[in-house]
């Protein structure tokens, strides 16, 4: 979390983003950092402050509404491994994650309630510890 911190605040763009803007660009730069992004086989984008790669949704795998706020994340066979952060119950719009062939070894609880998570991809991991709590409250429909 303090290599993600260091990274949004290094940004001299950082003050005139808005708060929401602020808190998707830290959940993603946590996401990244705790699954040990600079390792990963693609990484186009993340956590860079060049051109157009600045903006969020231009990144490896990240897909946006119109309105900038990230609608689904796809890091299929992207050599992603590790616990998947608390952070992600930040992208209250989420639809779509697809973390397949990867070694995520965790997922916390928090993934499984987001509001509007439809497909949850995890075929193929090691994982070790699945989460406990109410699915029957998710609207998630398909689970690998």
């Amino acid at each position: 979390q303090y290599r993600a911190m260091v990274w949004l605040v290094e940004n001299t763009l950082y003050v005139s983003y808005p708060d929401d803007r602020k808190i998707q660009r830290w959940a993603l730069s946590t996401f990244y950092y705790s699954l040990y992004g600079d390792n990963w086989s693609i990484t186009d984008g993340w956590v860079t402050h060049k051109g157009d790669l600045e903006n969020e949704c231009t990144w490896h795998g990240i897909s946006c509404t119109e309105s900038g706020t990230v609608l689904s994340i796809d890091l299929k066979a992207n050599r992603v491994y590790g616990r998947v952060p608390d952070e992600i119950s930040l992208f209250v719009d989420l639809e779509y994650l697809s973390l397949s062939e990867n070694q995520v070894r965790s997922i916390p609880a928090s993934l499984i309630n987001l509001p509007k998570l439809k497909v949850l991809n995890l075929h193929k991991n090691r994982l070790q510890e699945i989460p406990g709590g109410d699915y029957g409250s998710s609207i998630l429909k398909e689970l690998y």
